[in-house]
């Protein structure tokens, strides 16, 4: 065989090597980018879940709450709002010879001044008002199969604690307190090592088929967060800091805006 024969064969499979690996780079970077998007998404849905919670509990009972159990289960099981609902006093109605059909004909001030109508007190969940709303976009969720929006459920509601993608065995952190001015503020939060961890125990055990992402990638993303931040503080102590986590609300002042709007 020809030297230049063997020549050109040796370049042919460097070329190969070179755009396998280039290919697999670029491969590797997507993959990375698409995972990455698809579970900050996930984590947003349950944290705007957990901040309606966190703003209707500060709203009854005037604090935050740092603890999912009593957070979810008094929303869900105390009736502690109270509203006004006007209602038809029918006894009213029906003795003075009228329908309901009749009071409707009438101003609303006739009807509350012949005490047709009348306000009645009652105590109601706040979750159930604000779920009341059509037009509350937080307590909306994506339906897996048809992909539309549709209400919450109440189980929903109770699992919004958990991270997706680990079933019940991880839950988001949640932290309420005043901070040094008296104010209340809450965090709820998962760190990107323990959002990825299972990509972590892959690499772990060499099971290369089941990675989800490259870690490399995930620790460079860190380290470049974790740069920009050093960068922001040394310019101005007084800066927020740049968090390596997809999370609501903040332990630093009154905010209850997500990181990944």
């Amino acid at each position: 065989m020809k030297v230049r024969t063997i020549i050109q064969i040796v370049l042919a499979v460097v070329i190969v090597g070179l755009g396998y690996l280039l290919y697999d780079n670029f491969k590797k970077d997507i993959d990375f980018d698409s995972e990455y998007t698809a579970r900050r998404d996930a984590c947003a849905e349950k944290l705007k879940v957990i901040r309606t919670l966190e703003d209707a509990y500060k709203e009854t009972y005037h604090v935050y709450c740092g603890n999912f159990d009593t957070l979810i289960n008094r929303l869900m099981t105390e009736d502690s709002l109270l509203v006004l609902k006007e209602e038809y006093d029918t006894a009213a109605i029906i003795k003075a010879g009228l329908t309901i059909h009749d009071v409707q004909n009438m101003t609303s001030d006739e009807a509350r001044e012949k005490k047709f109508v009348v306000d009645k007190r009652r105590y109601v969940k706040k979750l159930d008002e604000l779920r009341a709303k059509k037009d509350f976009k937080d307590l909306m969720v994506n339906d897996p199969k048809s992909g539309l929006q549709r209400p919450i459920t109440d189980e929903e509601i109770r699992n919004c604690r958990y991270v997706p993608g680990y079933g019940k065995n991880k839950q988001f952190n949640l932290v309420a307190k005043q901070n040094e001015g008296g104010v209340w503020v809450f965090m709820s939060w998962i760190d990107f090592r323990d959002l990825f961890e299972d990509s972590y125990k892959v690499d772990q055990y060499q099971d290369m088929n089941s990675v989800k992402i490259d870690t490399i990638l995930l620790n460079n993303k860190i380290a470049a967060i974790n740069e920009k931040t050093k960068k922001l503080l040394e310019q101005n102590p007084d800066a927020d800091p740049v968090y390596t986590c997809w999370r609501v609300g903040d332990t630093l002042k009154p905010e209850t805006r997500g990181n990944f709007e």
